[in-house]
């Protein structure tokens, strides 16, 4: 006759306890069954972070002796105590993560700490995305950093154009300078305010449609370091700005008349002196 402290069979084949003890050790491994759930919180998603051993006490010690490889599980732990870890870092390794960033192609050279904080805490964002509770990729930050790192690698070099234009353009007292210089050698007087204003406004119009381009050339190395080249074109010198101010000085009839008094009158008189 079977004892009534046996358990019986279900139709599954799984036993039903019928003692208290066989009953205190289902919720004992009900319970560690729960404990080691995971439960997903979108806000504070779970982050892998590597692998461990799963011996532990005794196991370990009895490992010692038994031949094969060492189990392991992942190292999980939730989104906060993820990014949290960069406040943990010893500056070693503060250093190696800026390094790091830098050979994937960030500027760090002015990084403050905090930005290098927030660095962290994107690449484990990538990593709990990448993890989904288990079900995707083992990756942890360091890992996709150094994805990162790689991809740029093979790129090869990165190459970026800027332009830049500036224009340089006369103030009055530039205008009456130039004006002064091409009157007193055309006209022989010196500039009226009206005859300035006007070159003045010639020598804008002409610096706006031509204005100084400077086009600068960077090249990055991946693996750190770079060149970089700057071309500038157009803009106005002060010899266009001279030849502006005699165009217009030449306009006026006291050009004519002044010029036949003067050079004119000069190069005659020089004539009538060799007797020719």
């Amino acid at each position: 006759m079977p004892s009534t402290n046996s358990p019986t069979a279900t139709p599954s084949g799984q036993a039903v306890p019928t003692s208290s003890s066989d009953i205190k050790a289902l919720r004992d491994k009900q319970a560690a069954v729960q404990a080691n759930a995971q439960t997903y919180d979108p806000q504070n998603p779970p982050v892998f972070m590597g692998r461990k051993s799963s011996l532990g006490g005794s196991d370990q010690e009895s490992r010692r002796y038994t031949p094969g490889p060492t189990p392991q599980t992942p190292d999980v732990k939730s989104y906060q105590d993820a990014v949290n870890q960069f406040y943990t870092w010893d500056d070693t390794t503060k250093q190696r993560f800026r390094a790091e960033l830098a050979l994937a192609g960030a500027n760090t050279d002015q990084m403050s700490d905090g930005q290098l904080a927030k660095a962290w805490e994107s690449y484990v964002a990538q990593s709990g995305a990448y993890w989904q509770n288990g079900n995707g990729r083992g990756l942890t930050p360091w890992d996709i950093l150094a994805m990162d790192r790689t991809n740029r690698e093979t790129q090869g070099p990165t190459k970026t154009t800027s332009t830049s234009t500036a224009l340089d353009l006369s103030t009055r007292q530039d205008a009456q300078a130039v004006a002064q210089q091409a009157a007193k050698s055309l006209l022989g007087r010196d500039p009226t305010q009206a005859e300035i204003t006007k070159l003045l406004g010639s020598l804008n119009q002409y610096e706006r449609n031509n204005p100084r381009v400077t086009t600068t050339e960077s090249i990055q190395q991946p693996g750190g370091g770079g060149s970089q080249t700057s071309t500038t074109t157009g803009g106005v010198s002060a010899d266009a700005r001279a030849m502006i101010a005699q165009d217009q000085a030449k306009q006026g009839p006291e050009y004519g008349a002044y010029q036949a008094a003067t050079t004119y009158y000069q190069a005659m008189m020089q004539v009538l002196g060799r007797g020719y």
